[in-house]
């Protein structure tokens, strides 16, 4: 009977640390879990490099390791803004993934005006879309008129021209209607 009674006392006695046990093993499963989701988290995040060279050799970086505590960014343009504000050698903004050019980027092609031959002749337009042709027998001019005139100069209607951004008159502006003072 007493070996009966240890049993009982020694199962009694086990039964709180099992349930501590297994409260501590779903602990550790829940606490992976939430590491797994916050890594998945960080590898969407960007945090500042400090580089010991000094502030304008700062840059930003991604995935933010485990146990970075300072602040994270949504994007690596956000990360330098925020981080390296009055960086003045733009040393982040020059690994970004789109860096930012110096100046404004030019809209359409290039200033080289050349003839479409994609399309028949009577509605020939010129264009100046990159990369420039580079073959010999390809005309180049400055200007849209300039083309227009030198390669659709038979158009009776004059299409190149009135395709232009912004086409010639055909007759000069009337100043009728314009008030002259004494000078």
């Amino acid at each position: 009977m007493k070996f009966t009674q240890v049993s009982v006392l020694l199962a009694t006695a086990a039964a709180p640390q099992a349930s501590a046990l297994k409260i501590f093993r779903n602990r550790k499963a829940d606490d992976a879990a939430a590491d797994a989701q916050q890594q998945r988290q960080l590898a969407d995040r960007w945090y500042a490099v400090r580089s010991p060279a000094g502030y304008d050799y700062g840059w930003c970086n991604s995935p933010v390791p485990g146990g970075y505590t300072e602040t994270t960014y949504a994007t690596d343009l956000a990360c330098c803004k925020g981080a390296f504000p009055d960086q003045q050698s733009g040393y982040c903004l020059q690994w970004l993934q789109s860096a930012p050019t110096a100046a404004p980027t030019p809209t359409g092609g290039p200033d080289a005006w050349y003839r479409d031959n994609n399309v028949d002749a009577t509605k020939g337009v010129c264009i100046n879309t990159a990369p420039t042709p580079k073959d010999s027998s390809v005309t180049i001019y400055d200007t849209q008129a300039e083309c227009c005139i030198k390669e659709y100069g038979f158009q009776a209607d004059g299409y190149c021209l009135s395709q232009m951004v912004t086409p010639p008159t055909a007759a000069p502006t009337t100043l009728a209607d314009k008030k002259w003072f004494k000078d």
